[in-house]
């Protein structure tokens, strides 16, 4: 029997050392594998709020949490409870994907998951160069509109800004909210793919690829966000299917220093951006095949912004108020439109063929009211300059630094041209130096300060 007892405990202590080794060879520590190992279900039901440290999380930054993390999650889910607490001013390290995963349950089952990070930090460190893990990885069934409700709050993830993994990624799942959180210099920081009704909201982005990025989300929320040094900060995209893919609003945010673009909307449905500042990228505001949006109070500079076509589809239906622009705008395929309060100064001849402040193209049916056209540093040919596929421009209360072009022959413009109540430093100006009887303006020349017409029977 002695014999037996000390067999076996002999075999337990190669079972050890062999362990250990197999943790040293993986360039983990004693005190690494061990936190790993210990990481299991509590002694006793949880009937509140849950704790990592009950499933073996340390929070030291140097033991491996990951285990610890989703045994939290699964335990949560299993369990019905709904609250997962992480302990102020502990750091957390995560090596691999958490997943919050709900697949496979009815919409009644689904409670979703509450985490209070309580100022805590989370690592993401990296094994074997490897980036493409998301910390938290939310995993619903793959249906529209999937009701499960999650919150991620007041939680700080940073990396070691070497291989750089991801943030919170999210897959159909409904009326998920991240708020008040830090994502410093990771590749995505959010990713939401076909999801409704959620809110990103006080987030900073500091350094990351991708601020947030959105793809096939319907009615979606940014809010008091800021992004600063990413390569994209804010990228919004659908495919423009009438609704299915939109009601998305940016309010009172901020993007500056991304060496991309600050705001890139593409293929959305009743988007809408208000209180908002763009600066310092080369494309501080970019709108692509976009229709019934509303762009107000926002500051857009140094850096150009732009509405172009894509696909065919124009941007149709926009309704543009308090625009200030520091830097070339181009306008492409804007139809059906207003726009007034718009200002644009500072413009550079950089990339700007059209060498104008405002360049308008493939536009039909665009009031603009109270424009100002201010003269760049590097006093460019045009205040505005407007392409021959363009018509049924209207402006009126224009005061601009140089002349509005007319491109293109009478033969190639359809015309539908009228400026009103203008004070233009060299007037209109056509490419064959001829007007269609339906191209009316009159305005105040700043040069010479005297009233010049074409209407008919005027002197």
């Amino acid at each position: 029997m002695l014999k037996k007892a000390s067999s076996l405990a002999f075999i337990t202590f190669l079972i050890i050392i062999c362990n250990c080794f197999s943790a040293l060879s993986q360039g983990l520590s004693y005190k690494d594998w061990s936190a790993k190992t210990q990481a299991s279900l509590p002694d006793k039901a949880i009937t509140g709020a849950i704790t990592v440290e009950a499933f073996g999380a340390v929070g030291d930054e140097k033991a491996d949490d990951t285990r610890a993390f989703q045994a939290a999650f699964t335990y949560a889910r299993d369990h019905g409870l709904s609250c997962i607490e992480l302990t102020s001013g502990k750091k957390y390290r995560i090596t691999n994907s958490i997943n919050i995963d709900y697949r496979g349950q009815g919409q009644l089952e689904r409670r979703g998951i509450q985490l209070n990070g309580n100022g805590a930090s989370i690592f993401l460190s990296v094994i074997g160069g490897d980036r493409g893990y998301y910390a938290f990885n939310i995993l619903t069934d793959a249906k529209p509109q999937q009701n499960t409700k999650f919150n991620i709050n007041n939680i700080w993830f940073f990396t070691d800004n070497r291989n750089r993994p991801n943030g919170i990624y999210n897959s159909f799942a409904c009326f998920t909210t991240i708020n008040n959180c830090v994502f410093y210099q990771l590749a995505t920081a959010i990713n939401f793919e076909n999801a409704g009704m959620c809110r990103f909201d006080n987030c900073y982005f500091w350094g990351c690829v991708d601020g947030i990025r959105t793809y096939r989300c319907k009615d979606s929320y940014i809010d008091g966000c800021h992004a600063f040094a990413c390569d994209k900060a804010f990228t919004l995209e659908g495919i423009n299917n009438a609704g299915s893919d939109g009601n998305v609003c940016i309010v009172n945010s901020v993007a500056n220093s991304s060496t991309q673009h600050n705001l890139k909307m593409k293929g959305l449905y009743t988007p809408m951006i208000a209180n908002c500042v763009f600066e310092q990228s080369p494309m501080n505001l970019s709108i692509q095949s976009s229709q019934f949006g509303k762009l107000s109070n926002v500051f857009c500079g140094p850096g150009n912004m732009e509405f172009i076509s894509a696909g065919g589809l124009t941007n149709d239906y926009w309704n543009i108020a308090n625009l200030d622009a520091q830097g070339k705008v181009e306008l492409s395929g804007l139809k059906f439109s207003n726009v007034t309060g718009f200002k644009v100064h500072g413009v550079s001849s950089n990339n700007n063929p059209a060498n104008a402040a405002v360049q308008l193209n493939n536009c039909y049916e665009v009031n603009f009211t109270a424009i100002t056209l201010r003269d760049s540093r590097d006093r460019l040919a045009w205040g505005m300059s407007i392409s021959p596929d363009c018509s049924s421009i209207t402006l009126s209360n224009v005061i601009a630094d140089r002349s509005i072009y007319l491109r293109g022959n009478v033969k190639q413009r359809p015309g539908r041209f009228i400026m009103s109540n203008a004070i233009i430093n060299g007037g209109v100006v056509t490419e064959d130096k001829q007007y269609k009887p339906t191209e009316v303006f009159e305005y105040i020349d700043a040069g010479s300060n005297t009233y010049k017409s074409n209407k008919p029977g005027s002197k």
